[in-house]
């Protein structure tokens, strides 16, 4: 069993990285978590192997929740491997990291065309208000330097 400070320097996160991980990946550590003395986080060697795999994808550059994702599907087909004692083919597997990713860049671009609309609507707010402040101070009136004693 290992501590999350151990973890943190076999893999060369800090420790606050090791715990968003741990919650990032609740699902697929559950069963590898413990706690021991004082409550403290425990990970036995399977999740760390878990750990360890997803720091390999992450280091490829993909996020945290596709590397979630990533490790799921492997998982998935790691027990099916073993209830159904096959091998699935790999280019079964590859189609559902393609359609995984394909669902993710398709949210990214949902998400770019709301942030793209709002950046519109935040232009149009500033030019109205910068049409507006032109509109309610006055022009300011020059005056001669001689004028100002009088």
């Amino acid at each position: 069993m290992h501590d999350i400070e151990h973890i943190a320097r076999i893999l060369g996160l800090t420790q606050n990285q090791v715990r968003v991980r741990l919650n990032e990946f609740k699902g697929l550590l559950q069963p590898h978590i413990k706690r021991g003395e004082n409550n403290k986080i425990l990970i036995d060697n399977d999740g760390l192997a878990i750990l360890k795999r997803a720091k390999e994808l992450e280091d490829l550059g993909n996020t945290l929740q596709a590397v979630a994702n990533m490790l799921k599907l492997e998982m998935k087909r790691s027990n099916e491997d073993s209830q159904e004692k096959g091998v699935i083919a790999v280019s079964t597997y590859r189609d559902e990291l393609i359609e995984t990713l394909k669902n993710l860049v398709e949210e990214l671009k949902r998400d770019k065309e709301i942030l793209l609309e709002q950046l519109k609507d935040k232009e149009r707010e500033i030019e109205r208000l910068h049409d507006l402040l032109n509109r309610q101070l006055p022009s300011p009136r020059q005056k001669r330097w001689w004028q100002f004693w009088r």
